[in-house]
């Protein structure tokens, strides 16, 4: 009988497994981030829907990505839900549902954390005062490589008038383009600030020019 408190010891420590349900074929579901988010906050919530029978989830985090890892958060939570500081740069993460003996297949998505501001964009015409007749056609260009992201540029047209500046156009556009009509002989100044997918915000630069 001596043996008996560790034999049930024994028993008792493949309970758990034993009467665990079988989670491998749960599926989760996340919430948020959303797949391929381009965001410049500090921090992040990662969010997922609760599953049935499950008391813990496995949440990975590999930047810049799980085939490149450069820095890997691995920690096992009751929750569902995370809130992180994620730095800059690309990365991805995961969710797996776990149990003692069994798994579910690992669900993931990816994002990207930019916190740079666009660099100041290059105004291409009419610039140095030049003189235009009817409908001026703005023109400029991003200073740094957007190509992967996507841009909007706010476009200002302002007119002297007593030595004041009036506001007579404000656009919001994608393309680093935009025609103005219908502009009233005079001097004018035009502005143009980038605002690319996450949010950041570039400095504006102005010119100068002169309707006929």
């Amino acid at each position: 009988m001596k043996y008996l408190p560790l034999l049930l010891l024994v028993l008792c420590l493949g309970c758990a497994e034993f009467f665990a349900p079988n989670i491998s074929e749960v599926e989760i579901e996340l919430l948020a981030p959303q797949d391929s988010i381009v965001t410049n906050a500090n921090t992040i919530q990662f969010l997922w829907e609760a599953a049935d029978q499950v008391e813990q989830y496995r949440f990975q985090l590999a930047q810049p990505s799980f085939a490149e890892i450069e820095t890997l958060l691995d920690t096992l939570v009751s929750s569902t839900s995370l809130e992180l500081s994620v730095p800059e740069g690309a990365f991805e993460w995961s969710i797996r549902a776990e149990h003692p003996g069994s798994e579910s297949e690992a669900v993931f998505r990816q994002g990207w954390v930019d916190q740079t501001p666009p660099l100041l964009p290059v105004l291409l015409s009419p610039i140095g005062e030049d003189t235009v007749s009817g409908a001026v056609f703005l023109r400029w260009e991003h200073a740094d490589n957007l190509d992967w992201a996507a841009v909007t540029d706010s476009v200002w047209v302002y007119q002297e008038v007593d030595s004041f500046l009036e506001l007579r156009v404000r656009r919001v556009v994608s393309e680093q383009e935009t025609l103005v009509e219908g502009l009233a002989p005079g001097n004018y100044a035009w502005f143009v600030k980038s605002v690319d997918q996450a949010g950041n915000v570039s400095g504006e630069r102005g010119e100068e020019f002169v309707v006929e």
